[in-house]
């Protein structure tokens, strides 16, 4: 891949690690404010999963 390439792996740990912890903490810190949004929470949740299996 193109990226891995130009990136250093020490540079994309470092981003999936910031990635990872805006998920954890940030994004679902008020998460209640949207649980009578369906379609919000349905894609907030989405994203966490995928963040986490993909880091």
């Amino acid at each position: 891949m193109e990226y891995e390439a130009i990136v250093s792996s020490d540079v994309r740990k470092n981003r999936m690690d910031s990635l990872k912890a805006f998920a954890d903490a940030r994004m679902m810190k008020h998460f209640d404010y949207f649980q009578n949004n369906q379609v919000v929470s349905t894609a907030l949740l989405f994203l966490k999963k995928v963040i986490d299996n993909f880091a």
